[in-house]
């Protein structure tokens, strides 16, 4: 199971990433995300100190901040394509 556990902790992130986008307004979104990408680098220098910061805190913050970070560059290209600017 201590192989699965990175994978399923990024699912669920990605998970609650899209949750949280979709029951909250673009721009509280926006502001969850700063502080999961934040979250996201404190981790990843952390994970060394401990077994589940590496196998569970760091996948799931990643999840939750990479599905973020989709979400706003493709939020992006969409309005700027509905604008009809390049």
């Amino acid at each position: 199971m201590s192989q699965r556990l990175p994978v399923i902790m990024f699912v669920v992130g990605v998970l609650a990433g899209d949750l949280t986008f979709r029951l909250t307004e673009f721009a509280t979104y926006r502001a969850v995300l700063v502080v999961a990408c934040i979250a996201a680098g404190l981790l990843y220098l952390l994970s060394n100190s401990h077994e589940l910061v590496k196998d569970a805190a760091f996948p799931l913050v990643g999840g939750i901040a990479l599905g973020g970070v989709i979400k706003v560059a493709l939020a992006a290209v969409f309005d700027s394509v509905g604008r009809g600017t390049p």
